[in-house]
Protein backbone atom coordinates (compact mmCIF):
# COMPACT_ATOMS: atom_id res chain seq x y z
CA UNK A 1 0.00 0.00 0.00
CA UNK A 2 1.34 3.42 -0.96
CA UNK A 3 2.43 5.61 1.93
CA UNK A 4 1.00 9.12 1.72
CA UNK A 5 1.85 12.21 3.73
CA UNK A 6 -1.21 12.83 5.92
CA UNK A 7 -2.45 16.08 7.43
CA UNK A 8 -1.42 14.99 10.95
CA UNK A 9 2.06 14.14 9.67
CA UNK A 10 2.25 17.50 7.93
CA UNK A 11 1.49 19.21 11.25
CA UNK A 12 4.20 17.16 12.96
CA UNK A 13 6.61 18.13 10.19
CA UNK A 14 5.77 21.81 10.70
CA UNK A 15 6.80 21.42 14.32
CA UNK A 16 9.90 19.30 13.64
CA UNK A 17 11.05 16.99 10.80
CA UNK A 18 12.58 14.67 13.38
CA UNK A 19 9.25 14.30 15.14
CA UNK A 20 7.59 13.40 11.83
CA UNK A 21 10.32 10.84 11.14
CA UNK A 22 9.86 9.19 14.56
CA UNK A 23 6.08 8.96 14.25
CA UNK A 24 6.30 7.46 10.77
CA UNK A 25 9.23 5.07 11.26
CA UNK A 26 8.90 4.10 14.93
CA UNK A 27 5.21 4.38 15.86
CA UNK A 28 5.58 1.55 18.41
CA UNK A 29 7.88 3.76 20.48
CA UNK A 30 4.99 6.08 21.32
CA UNK A 31 3.33 5.69 24.69
CA UNK A 32 -0.24 4.43 24.67
CA UNK A 33 -0.91 7.26 27.13
CA UNK A 34 0.81 10.04 25.17
CA UNK A 35 -0.65 13.55 24.92
CA UNK A 36 -0.64 13.08 21.13
CA UNK A 37 -2.86 9.99 21.39
CA UNK A 38 -5.21 11.67 23.86
CA UNK A 39 -5.53 14.74 21.61
CA UNK A 40 -6.36 12.51 18.63
CA UNK A 41 -9.09 10.79 20.66
CA UNK A 42 -10.59 14.10 21.76
CA UNK A 43 -10.49 15.59 18.25
CA UNK A 44 -12.30 12.54 16.88
CA UNK A 45 -15.00 12.98 19.50
CA UNK A 46 -15.31 16.69 18.64
CA UNK A 47 -15.89 15.85 14.99
CA UNK A 48 -18.51 13.24 15.85
CA UNK A 49 -20.41 15.58 18.18
CA UNK A 50 -20.38 18.54 15.80
CA UNK A 51 -21.45 16.62 12.70
CA UNK A 52 -24.06 14.45 14.43
CA UNK A 53 -26.85 17.02 14.07
CA UNK A 54 -26.04 18.20 10.53
CA UNK A 55 -28.94 17.23 8.31
CA UNK A 56 -28.11 14.71 5.55
CA UNK A 57 -24.40 14.76 6.40
CA UNK A 58 -22.69 11.74 4.86
CA UNK A 59 -19.78 10.12 6.70
CA UNK A 60 -16.95 8.50 4.70
CA UNK A 61 -16.20 5.46 6.81
CA UNK A 62 -13.64 3.41 4.88
CA UNK A 63 -10.22 3.43 6.59
CA UNK A 64 -8.46 2.67 3.29
CA UNK A 65 -7.59 6.14 2.00
CA UNK A 66 -7.77 5.18 -1.69
CA UNK A 67 -11.18 3.54 -1.33
CA UNK A 68 -12.37 6.44 0.82
CA UNK A 69 -11.23 8.90 -1.84
CA UNK A 70 -13.37 7.10 -4.43
CA UNK A 71 -16.32 7.11 -2.02
CA UNK A 72 -15.81 10.86 -1.48
CA UNK A 73 -15.67 11.51 -5.23
CA UNK A 74 -18.98 9.69 -5.67
CA UNK A 75 -20.58 11.71 -2.86
CA UNK A 76 -19.47 14.95 -4.50
CA UNK A 77 -20.71 13.86 -7.92
CA UNK A 78 -24.02 12.84 -6.35
CA UNK A 79 -24.41 16.40 -5.09
CA UNK A 80 -24.07 15.72 -1.35
CA UNK A 81 -24.00 19.05 0.47
CA UNK A 82 -22.23 17.98 3.69
CA UNK A 83 -19.49 15.35 3.89
CA UNK A 84 -17.65 14.33 7.07
CA UNK A 85 -14.27 12.56 7.02
CA UNK A 86 -13.99 13.22 3.27
CA UNK A 87 -10.84 11.71 1.74
CA UNK A 88 -8.61 13.13 -0.97
CA UNK A 89 -5.40 11.85 -2.60
CA UNK A 90 -3.03 13.89 -4.74
CA UNK A 91 0.30 12.35 -5.74
CA UNK A 92 2.09 11.57 -2.48
CA UNK A 93 -0.30 13.64 -0.37
CA UNK A 94 -3.57 12.69 1.28
CA UNK A 95 -5.99 14.18 3.75
CA UNK A 96 -9.22 13.46 5.57
CA UNK A 97 -11.37 16.55 6.13
CA UNK A 98 -13.42 16.88 9.30
CA UNK A 99 -16.30 18.51 7.41
CA UNK A 100 -16.91 19.92 3.92
CA UNK A 101 -20.02 21.90 3.03
CA UNK A 102 -20.93 22.82 -0.53
CA UNK A 103 -21.80 26.49 -1.00
CA UNK A 104 -24.36 27.94 -3.41
CA UNK A 105 -21.64 29.14 -5.80
CA UNK A 106 -20.18 25.63 -6.17
CA UNK A 107 -17.21 26.26 -3.88
CA UNK A 108 -16.78 24.58 -0.50
CA UNK A 109 -16.46 25.63 3.11
CA UNK A 110 -13.88 23.65 5.08
CA UNK A 111 -14.50 23.10 8.79
CA UNK A 112 -11.51 22.20 10.96
CA UNK A 113 -12.92 20.66 14.14
CA UNK A 114 -10.71 20.40 17.22
CA UNK A 115 -11.16 19.75 20.93
CA UNK A 116 -9.58 23.14 21.59
CA UNK A 117 -10.73 26.57 22.71
CA UNK A 118 -8.28 28.81 20.86
CA UNK A 119 -6.82 29.11 17.36
CA UNK A 120 -3.14 28.18 17.20
CA UNK A 121 -0.85 28.62 14.22
CA UNK A 122 -0.61 24.83 13.96
CA UNK A 123 -4.37 24.72 13.23
CA UNK A 124 -3.94 27.23 10.40
CA UNK A 125 -1.12 25.10 8.95
CA UNK A 126 -3.39 22.05 9.23
CA UNK A 127 -6.13 23.84 7.28
CA UNK A 128 -3.71 25.22 4.66
CA UNK A 129 -2.52 21.68 3.89
CA UNK A 130 -6.11 20.54 3.36
CA UNK A 131 -6.91 23.52 1.14
CA UNK A 132 -3.84 22.78 -1.01
CA UNK A 133 -4.64 19.06 -1.41
CA UNK A 134 -8.27 19.82 -2.25
CA UNK A 135 -7.20 22.43 -4.83
CA UNK A 136 -5.07 19.83 -6.62
CA UNK A 137 -8.20 17.64 -6.70
CA UNK A 138 -10.18 20.48 -8.34
CA UNK A 139 -12.10 21.28 -5.16
CA UNK A 140 -12.06 25.01 -4.47
CA UNK A 141 -12.32 26.06 -0.82
CA UNK A 142 -13.59 29.63 -0.44
CA UNK A 143 -14.15 29.65 3.35
CA UNK A 144 -12.33 28.03 6.24
CA UNK A 145 -13.90 27.83 9.68
CA UNK A 146 -12.34 26.68 12.91
CA UNK A 147 -14.86 24.83 15.06
CA UNK A 148 -13.75 25.37 18.65
CA UNK A 149 -15.11 24.56 22.07
CA UNK A 150 -17.17 27.13 23.94
CA UNK A 151 -15.61 27.42 27.41
CA UNK A 152 -18.88 28.94 28.71
CA UNK A 153 -20.68 25.66 27.99
CA UNK A 154 -21.77 24.00 31.23
CA UNK A 155 -22.43 20.29 31.35
CA UNK A 156 -25.99 19.54 32.42
CA UNK A 157 -27.18 23.13 32.07
CA UNK A 158 -26.24 24.52 28.65
CA UNK A 159 -27.97 23.51 25.44
CA UNK A 160 -25.88 21.03 23.43
CA UNK A 161 -26.00 23.42 20.47
CA UNK A 162 -23.95 25.87 22.56
CA UNK A 163 -21.02 23.45 22.85
CA UNK A 164 -19.14 24.77 19.79
CA UNK A 165 -18.29 28.20 18.35
CA UNK A 166 -17.31 28.98 14.74
CA UNK A 167 -14.38 31.25 13.92
CA UNK A 168 -13.59 32.32 10.36
CA UNK A 169 -9.86 31.77 9.75
CA UNK A 170 -9.94 32.03 5.95
CA UNK A 171 -7.44 34.89 5.64
CA UNK A 172 -4.92 33.36 8.04
CA UNK A 173 -5.06 30.06 6.18
CA UNK A 174 -4.82 31.66 2.72
CA UNK A 175 -1.46 33.23 3.60
CA UNK A 176 0.03 29.78 4.26
CA UNK A 177 -1.26 27.80 1.28
CA UNK A 178 1.44 28.84 -1.18
CA UNK A 179 4.15 27.32 1.00
CA UNK A 180 2.51 23.91 1.41
CA UNK A 181 3.97 22.28 -1.69
CA UNK A 182 7.58 23.05 -0.81
CA UNK A 183 7.14 22.12 2.84
CA UNK A 184 5.45 18.83 1.97
CA UNK A 185 8.23 17.94 -0.47
CA UNK A 186 10.87 18.52 2.23
CA UNK A 187 8.87 16.51 4.75
CA UNK A 188 8.53 13.51 2.45
CA UNK A 189 12.26 13.53 1.89
CA UNK A 190 12.98 13.76 5.62
CA UNK A 191 10.44 11.06 6.53
CA UNK A 192 11.90 8.58 4.04
CA UNK A 193 15.46 8.88 5.32
CA UNK A 194 17.23 6.01 7.07
CA UNK A 195 17.99 8.11 10.13
CA UNK A 196 16.14 10.81 12.00
CA UNK A 197 17.01 14.16 10.42
CA UNK A 198 19.00 16.50 12.62
CA UNK A 199 17.32 19.79 13.33
CA UNK A 200 18.59 22.77 15.32
CA UNK A 201 16.87 23.34 18.62
CA UNK A 202 13.90 25.67 18.10
CA UNK A 203 10.71 26.85 19.76
CA UNK A 204 8.87 23.68 18.74
CA UNK A 205 11.06 21.71 21.15
CA UNK A 206 9.12 23.34 24.01
CA UNK A 207 5.80 24.41 22.50
CA UNK A 208 3.02 23.44 23.13
CA UNK A 209 4.87 21.07 25.50
CA UNK A 210 8.25 19.39 25.61
CA UNK A 211 8.81 17.32 22.46
CA UNK A 212 9.07 13.57 22.99
CA UNK A 213 12.35 13.62 21.01
CA UNK A 214 13.87 16.28 23.23
CA UNK A 215 16.22 13.84 24.95
CA UNK A 216 17.66 12.88 21.55
CA UNK A 217 18.08 16.38 20.14
CA UNK A 218 19.57 17.77 23.36
CA UNK A 219 22.02 14.89 23.86
CA UNK A 220 24.90 16.84 22.30
CA UNK A 221 24.51 19.75 24.74
CA UNK A 222 26.18 19.86 28.16
CA UNK A 223 24.00 18.52 30.98
CA UNK A 224 23.89 22.06 32.34
CA UNK A 225 23.09 24.13 29.27
CA UNK A 226 21.43 27.45 28.49
CA UNK A 227 18.01 25.79 28.29
CA UNK A 228 18.16 24.35 31.82
CA UNK A 229 18.48 27.70 33.60
CA UNK A 230 15.07 29.02 34.64
CA UNK A 231 14.15 32.68 34.63
CA UNK A 232 16.11 33.48 31.46
CA UNK A 233 14.01 34.43 28.44
CA UNK A 234 13.81 32.06 25.47
CA UNK A 235 15.02 34.94 23.31
CA UNK A 236 18.26 35.14 25.30
CA UNK A 237 18.69 31.37 25.34
CA UNK A 238 18.27 31.07 21.57
CA UNK A 239 20.64 33.97 20.90
CA UNK A 240 23.34 32.17 22.87
CA UNK A 241 22.53 28.81 21.27
CA UNK A 242 22.76 30.21 17.73
CA UNK A 243 26.18 31.64 18.57
CA UNK A 244 27.36 28.20 19.71
CA UNK A 245 27.33 29.25 23.37
CA UNK A 246 25.74 26.37 25.23
CA UNK A 247 27.17 26.12 28.76
CA UNK A 248 26.60 28.07 31.96
CA UNK A 249 30.17 29.37 31.63
CA UNK A 250 29.28 30.71 28.18
CA UNK A 251 26.29 32.51 29.66
CA UNK A 252 28.60 34.38 32.03
CA UNK A 253 31.25 35.17 29.42
CA UNK A 254 28.69 36.58 26.99
CA UNK A 255 27.33 38.96 29.63
CA UNK A 256 23.78 38.20 28.54
CA UNK A 257 22.29 37.86 32.02
CA UNK A 258 20.65 40.35 34.31
CA UNK A 259 22.33 40.64 37.76
CA UNK A 260 20.01 38.21 39.57
CA UNK A 261 20.39 35.45 36.96
CA UNK A 262 24.12 36.05 36.76
CA UNK A 263 24.39 35.51 40.50
CA UNK A 264 22.34 32.32 40.27
CA UNK A 265 24.65 30.92 37.59
CA UNK A 266 27.73 31.89 39.63
CA UNK A 267 26.31 30.19 42.73
CA UNK A 268 25.76 27.01 40.76
CA UNK A 269 29.20 26.98 39.14
CA UNK A 270 30.97 27.80 42.40
CA UNK A 271 28.90 25.29 44.37
CA UNK A 272 28.14 28.10 46.80
CA UNK A 273 26.30 27.40 50.05
CA UNK A 274 22.61 28.29 50.12
CA UNK A 275 21.62 31.88 50.75
CA UNK A 276 19.00 32.44 53.43
CA UNK A 277 16.94 35.31 54.75
CA UNK A 278 16.62 34.01 58.30
CA UNK A 279 14.30 36.74 59.52
CA UNK A 280 11.76 36.05 56.76
CA UNK A 281 12.09 32.30 57.20
CA UNK A 282 11.50 32.56 60.95
CA UNK A 283 8.40 34.66 60.37
CA UNK A 284 7.08 32.21 57.78
CA UNK A 285 7.69 29.18 60.01
CA UNK A 286 6.21 30.91 63.06
CA UNK A 287 2.89 31.19 61.23
CA UNK A 288 2.60 27.39 60.89
CA UNK A 289 1.14 25.20 63.61
CA UNK A 290 0.29 21.61 64.53
CA UNK A 291 -1.45 19.41 63.65
CA UNK A 292 0.04 19.96 60.21
CA UNK A 293 -1.34 18.53 56.97
CA UNK A 294 0.53 18.43 53.65
CA UNK A 295 -1.96 18.36 50.78
CA UNK A 296 -1.62 17.84 47.04
CA UNK A 297 -4.36 17.44 44.41
CA UNK A 298 -4.19 15.86 40.99
CA UNK A 299 -6.74 17.13 38.50
CA UNK A 300 -8.03 16.37 35.02
CA UNK A 301 -9.03 19.09 32.58
CA UNK A 302 -11.08 17.45 29.87
CA UNK A 303 -12.40 19.23 26.76
CA UNK A 304 -15.70 17.37 27.14
CA UNK A 305 -16.62 17.60 30.83
CA UNK A 306 -18.06 14.27 31.91
CA UNK A 307 -19.92 15.56 34.98
CA UNK A 308 -22.67 18.14 35.52
CA UNK A 309 -21.56 21.61 36.48
CA UNK A 310 -18.18 21.45 34.73
CA UNK A 311 -16.99 23.56 31.78
CA UNK A 312 -14.53 22.49 29.05
CA UNK A 313 -10.99 22.31 30.45
CA UNK A 314 -12.16 23.17 33.97
CA UNK A 315 -9.92 21.38 36.52
CA UNK A 316 -11.63 18.57 38.38
CA UNK A 317 -9.85 16.94 41.32
CA UNK A 318 -9.80 13.15 41.09
CA UNK A 319 -7.12 12.43 43.67
CA UNK A 320 -5.30 13.83 46.67
CA UNK A 321 -2.43 12.82 48.92
CA UNK A 322 -2.33 13.84 52.57
CA UNK A 323 0.58 13.52 54.98
CA UNK A 324 -0.34 14.47 58.56
CA UNK A 325 1.84 15.19 61.59
CA UNK A 326 0.27 15.94 64.98
CA UNK A 327 3.36 17.49 66.58
CA UNK A 328 6.90 18.47 65.67
CA UNK A 329 9.06 15.36 65.47
CA UNK A 330 5.96 13.19 65.82
CA UNK A 331 4.83 10.29 63.70
CA UNK A 332 3.86 11.10 60.13
CA UNK A 333 0.78 9.34 58.77
CA UNK A 334 -0.33 9.18 55.14
CA UNK A 335 -3.74 8.94 53.52
CA UNK A 336 -4.37 8.57 49.80
CA UNK A 337 -7.67 9.16 48.03
CA UNK A 338 -8.21 8.36 44.37
CA UNK A 339 -11.68 8.12 42.87
CA UNK A 340 -12.82 5.19 40.76
CA UNK A 341 -12.27 6.04 37.08
CA UNK A 342 -15.48 6.67 35.20
CA UNK A 343 -17.38 7.91 38.26
CA UNK A 344 -17.78 11.54 39.34
CA UNK A 345 -14.86 11.95 41.78
CA UNK A 346 -15.86 15.24 43.36
CA UNK A 347 -18.02 14.15 46.28
CA UNK A 348 -15.72 11.23 47.04
CA UNK A 349 -12.79 13.64 47.24
CA UNK A 350 -14.72 16.27 49.23
CA UNK A 351 -15.95 13.81 51.89
CA UNK A 352 -12.50 12.23 52.24
CA UNK A 353 -10.95 15.67 52.81
CA UNK A 354 -13.44 16.44 55.57
CA UNK A 355 -12.90 13.06 57.18
CA UNK A 356 -9.12 13.13 57.23
CA UNK A 357 -8.18 16.81 57.72
CA UNK A 358 -8.66 17.93 61.35
CA UNK A 359 -10.72 21.07 61.94
CA UNK A 360 -7.81 22.90 63.55
CA UNK A 361 -5.02 21.73 61.23
CA UNK A 362 -2.57 23.93 59.38
CA UNK A 363 -2.76 22.87 55.73
CA UNK A 364 0.33 23.21 53.55
CA UNK A 365 0.46 22.92 49.77
CA UNK A 366 3.11 23.72 47.17
CA UNK A 367 2.05 26.53 44.84
CA UNK A 368 -1.29 26.45 46.59
CA UNK A 369 -3.46 28.21 43.97
CA UNK A 370 -4.70 24.87 42.61
CA UNK A 371 -5.49 23.45 46.05
CA UNK A 372 -7.38 26.62 47.04
CA UNK A 373 -9.29 26.68 43.74
CA UNK A 374 -10.28 23.01 44.12
CA UNK A 375 -11.46 23.43 47.72
CA UNK A 376 -13.60 26.44 46.81
CA UNK A 377 -14.91 24.70 43.69
CA UNK A 378 -15.96 21.68 45.76
CA UNK A 379 -17.60 24.02 48.26
CA UNK A 380 -19.65 25.63 45.46
CA UNK A 381 -20.66 22.20 44.15
CA UNK A 382 -21.74 20.74 47.50
CA UNK A 383 -23.51 23.30 49.72
CA UNK A 384 -23.90 20.76 52.53
CA UNK A 385 -20.09 20.49 52.78
CA UNK A 386 -19.30 24.10 51.91
CA UNK A 387 -18.51 25.48 55.38
CA UNK A 388 -15.89 22.82 56.13
CA UNK A 389 -14.27 23.10 52.70
CA UNK A 390 -14.10 26.91 52.74
CA UNK A 391 -12.61 26.77 56.22
CA UNK A 392 -9.87 24.47 54.85
CA UNK A 393 -9.16 26.98 52.08
CA UNK A 394 -8.70 29.70 54.72
CA UNK A 395 -6.07 27.58 56.50
CA UNK A 396 -3.85 27.00 53.47
CA UNK A 397 -0.17 27.99 53.50
CA UNK A 398 2.14 27.90 50.50
CA UNK A 399 5.39 25.95 50.88
CA UNK A 400 6.66 27.45 47.63
CA UNK A 401 6.71 30.97 49.06
CA UNK A 402 10.13 30.84 50.81
CA UNK A 403 11.75 29.55 47.62
CA UNK A 404 9.84 31.86 45.30
CA UNK A 405 10.79 34.88 47.45
CA UNK A 406 14.41 33.66 47.66
CA UNK A 407 14.34 33.47 51.44
CA UNK A 408 16.10 30.18 50.76
CA UNK A 409 18.05 29.78 47.56
CA UNK A 410 20.46 27.04 46.56
CA UNK A 411 22.44 27.41 43.32
CA UNK A 412 21.49 23.87 42.34
CA UNK A 413 17.90 25.08 41.92
CA UNK A 414 19.11 26.72 38.67
CA UNK A 415 16.75 29.64 39.05
CA UNK A 416 13.63 27.51 39.48
CA UNK A 417 11.29 27.32 42.45
CA UNK A 418 9.27 24.33 41.17
CA UNK A 419 8.82 21.51 43.66
CA UNK A 420 10.93 19.05 41.67
CA UNK A 421 13.77 21.52 41.10
CA UNK A 422 13.92 22.56 44.75
CA UNK A 423 13.69 18.98 46.01
CA UNK A 424 16.47 17.78 43.72
CA UNK A 425 18.68 20.71 44.72
CA UNK A 426 18.22 20.13 48.44
CA UNK A 427 18.32 16.31 48.34
CA UNK A 428 20.40 15.48 45.23
CA UNK A 429 21.46 12.01 46.39
CA UNK A 430 18.26 10.73 48.01
CA UNK A 431 16.82 8.07 45.69
CA UNK A 432 13.59 7.94 47.70
CA UNK A 433 12.90 11.52 46.55
CA UNK A 434 13.75 10.91 42.89
CA UNK A 435 10.68 11.21 40.62
CA UNK A 436 12.55 9.38 37.85
CA UNK A 437 12.53 6.22 39.97
CA UNK A 438 8.73 6.10 40.00
CA UNK A 439 6.82 3.70 37.76
CA UNK A 440 4.66 5.02 34.89
CA UNK A 441 3.80 8.43 36.37
CA UNK A 442 6.59 10.97 36.90
CA UNK A 443 4.92 14.39 36.66
CA UNK A 444 1.58 16.14 36.82
CA UNK A 445 0.96 16.10 33.07
CA UNK A 446 1.42 12.32 32.95
CA UNK A 447 -0.94 11.93 35.90
CA UNK A 448 -3.61 14.02 34.17
CA UNK A 449 -3.23 12.19 30.86
CA UNK A 450 -3.24 8.68 32.34
CA UNK A 451 -6.33 9.28 34.47
CA UNK A 452 -8.13 10.89 31.52
CA UNK A 453 -7.66 7.68 29.53
CA UNK A 454 -8.95 5.60 32.45
CA UNK A 455 -11.94 7.92 32.91
CA UNK A 456 -13.05 7.84 29.29
CA UNK A 457 -12.48 4.12 28.70
CA UNK A 458 -11.80 2.24 31.99
CA UNK A 459 -12.69 -1.15 30.48
CA UNK A 460 -9.88 -0.79 27.92
CA UNK A 461 -7.10 -1.06 30.52
CA UNK A 462 -6.83 -4.41 32.30
CA UNK A 463 -3.75 -3.05 34.11
CA UNK A 464 -5.91 -0.33 35.68
CA UNK A 465 -5.05 -1.24 39.28
CA UNK A 466 -1.32 -1.00 38.54
CA UNK A 467 -1.81 2.41 36.96
CA UNK A 468 -3.84 3.64 39.94
CA UNK A 469 -1.08 2.53 42.33
CA UNK A 470 1.43 4.44 40.22
CA UNK A 471 -0.76 7.55 40.49
CA UNK A 472 -0.93 7.16 44.26
CA UNK A 473 2.85 6.77 44.52
CA UNK A 474 3.42 9.91 42.48
CA UNK A 475 0.99 12.06 44.44
CA UNK A 476 2.33 10.72 47.76
CA UNK A 477 5.85 11.80 46.84
CA UNK A 478 4.60 15.36 46.26
CA UNK A 479 3.31 15.65 49.83
CA UNK A 480 6.21 13.78 51.43
CA UNK A 481 8.56 16.13 49.59
CA UNK A 482 7.03 19.09 51.42
CA UNK A 483 7.86 17.50 54.77
CA UNK A 484 11.49 17.17 53.68
CA UNK A 485 11.60 20.78 52.48
CA UNK A 486 10.18 21.98 55.80
CA UNK A 487 13.00 20.14 57.56
CA UNK A 488 15.57 22.01 55.47
CA UNK A 489 13.98 25.38 56.21
CA UNK A 490 14.09 24.66 59.93
CA UNK A 491 17.72 23.59 59.72
CA UNK A 492 18.50 26.87 57.96
CA UNK A 493 17.40 28.99 60.92
CA UNK A 494 18.67 26.77 63.75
Amino acid sequence: MKKYLTRSEYCLGIRCPGLLWSHRNHPDSLSAFSEHTLAWTHNKKARELYTADIKDCIFISDDDIDKAALETEKAINDGKLSISNAAFVSGSLSCRCDLLKRRSDGTYALYVIKAAAHVRQSICHDASYQVFVLATCKIRVSRVFFVKLNTCFEKGKSNEKERFILENISSRVASLVSGVEGRARSMLKAASGEAMPKSPIHNGCFNPSDCENKHICFASLPEDNVFTMSGVSHETKFKLYRKGKYSFEDMLKEGALEPLRKKQVEMYLNDSPPETDKASLKKFLSELWYPMCFLDFETMQLPFPPYDGLHPFEPCAFQFSLHTQKKEGGKVSHYSCIAKPGEDPRRTVAKALIKHIPDNACIIAYNMQLEKMMLLSLADTFPDLADRLRDMASRLYDMMRPFEKRWYYDGKMKGSCSLKSVLHALYPDDESLDYHSLSRVHNGQEATTVYAFLTESPESYPEKDTILRALEDYCALDTYAMIKLLQKLREAID
